[in-house]
C-alpha cells in the first residue's frame, strides 16, 4: 500500500514504524549513555574500534551507517576527551587510522555495563523464534533502501555509495 494511504494512515507505514522504534531506542541509549558524559552515536563508534583496531576513519562512516561532517566531530570530541587517538595509517599515508585509548576501553566497559538492561529490553520485544525473520526483512530494507539511494542520487554530486549496516 503506497506511503499516503488513507486507509492505513501514514503512521502505520513500514518506514514510520521503523523510524518511530529506531529514534525511541536512539533517546533511550542517548539519554542512559548521558549519565555517562557520551551519546549513543559515540557508543557504537567506540564499540566498533573495540572489535577492530585501527579502523581507517573512512571506514568508520560505513561501519557505523554515519555521514563524514558527524564521523568527523565525533572523532576530534573524542580525541580532545583522549578516548581515542588518531594515526596514520602504515598502508596509506593519505589515511588515518582510528583506536581506542585505555580511556577509552575503560570508558566503554562501564557503558557495556549500563546498556545491558536496555539491550536485554529490546531484545524481549521479539521473541527468539521470530528474530531470524525479523533481522532478515531488516537486512533486505537495509539493502534495497541503500540501492535505491545509490540510483537516485543525483548527478551533479556523484553517485552515492551504496553504504549497509
Amino acid at each position: 500500500m503506497a506511503a499516503n494511504s488513507t486507509r492505513e494512515g501514514f503512521q502505520n507505514t513500514p518506514a514510520m514504524k521503523l523510524r518511530c522504534a529506531y529514534l525511541t531506542m536512539h533517546r533511550a541509549f542517548d539519554a542512559l549513555f548521558a549519565r555517562h558524559g557520551f551519546t549513543a552515536d559515540q557508543f557504537v563508534l567506540m564499540k566498533v574500534l573495540s572489535e577492530e583496531e585501527g579502523v581507517k576513519q573512512r571506514e568508520l562512516i560505513d561501519k557505523i551507517s554515519s555521514d563524514p561532517n558527524t564521523v568527523s566531530a565525533m572523532l576530534a570530541l573524542l580525541e580532545k576527551r583522549r578516548i581515542i587517538r588518531r594515526k596514520a595509517n602504515a598502508g596509506d599515508g593519505r589515511a588515518r587510522s582510528v583506536f581506542l585509548t585505555a580511556a577509552g576501553r575503560r570508558a566503554l566497559q562501564t557503558l557495556v555495563q549500563s546498556s545491558d538492561r536496555l539491550h536485554a529490553l529490546m531484545e524481549e520485544c521479539v521473541p527468539r523464534r521470530e528474530r531470524k525473520i525479523v533481522y532478515r526483512a531488516l537486512d533486505r530494507i537495509t539493502q534495497q533502501m541503500a540501492s535505491a539511494r545509490s540510483r537516485l542520487a543525483r548527478p551533479a554530486r556523484g553517485r552515492a555509495r551504496a553504504s549497509t549496516c
